[in-house]
């Protein structure tokens, strides 16, 4: 007979090699997509999860910038990053590694953008349940490398949003919702969403948390083989 605690070690592992195949497969049609709106970027981009590689190179090329850099809202959003390499905090709220619900690390979204070999960008969901139970899959932090120069800059949030829609349709998800609060530099980005082929969803009124809203449904024709 198997020990208990051997069996479920066997089902973690299987569950993780599981949403593994799944993230590259996702990934890999996000990244068809991004390719066909930026035609310049084919054979530039690499979509991964936080794996050890994005670790290592958020520890050597992002975090030594972040120390030399104002501590304003955007260093703060890029320094949070460290905690979902480590315990899998959330970034906006008192949950801990604890209370995190079990199979949920596995299936979380979490991106990491790759471009010329550099790390570009990051998104990731947060631990808080209501954003990834049900019928919504949730972005709570996009961040972009705090270097000076990147190849990718300016297409990390759609980039995101491409991967987002991908993750959401392979785990069911009927929507994929932005958090955070609204700002210009949200409102933009909601604008800039139609230049890319996407249907943006309406946000509700002005106090609504959710800076994009979109309907896997309506924007899954993005993710077509051409």
């Amino acid at each position: 007979m198997v020990p208990s605690r051997a069996f479920d070690k066997f089902n973690d592992n299987a569950q993780d090699r599981y949403f593994r195949l799944l993230r590259q497969q996702a990934y890999g049609r996000a990244l068809l997509a991004v390719e066909r709106s930026f035609p310049y970027l084919r054979g530039r981009v690499q979509l991964t999860g936080f794996s050890p590689q994005a670790k290592t190179a958020f520890e050597q090329s992002w975090q030594p910038l972040l120390k030399t850099q104002p501590q304003d809202a955007a260093t703060n959003y890029r320094a949070t990053m460290a905690e979902q390499f480590t315990n899998y905090a959330c970034t906006t709220g008192p949950q801990r590694l604890e209370d995190v619900p079990p199979g949920w690390k596995a299936h979380r979204f979490e991106l990491a953008i790759w471009g010329d070999q550099q790390l570009c960008g990051l998104a990731v969901t947060g631990v808080q349940q209501r954003h990834d139970e049900g019928n919504i899959m949730a972005i709570d932090v996009v961040v972009a490398s705090p270097a000076r120069h990147q190849p990718l800059r300016g297409h990390i949030r759609p980039i995101t949003q491409f991967a987002g829609l991908a993750w959401a349709a392979a785990l069911g998800r009927r929507e994929v919702h932005g958090m955070g609060p609204i700002s210009p530099a949200g409102e933009r980005a909601y604008q800039r969403l139609a230049n890319f082929g996407f249907i943006p969803e309406p946000r509700g009124d002005d106090t609504s948390a959710d800076t994009t809203r979109l309907s896997v449904a309506r924007n899954i024709h993005l993710l077509k083989l051409a």
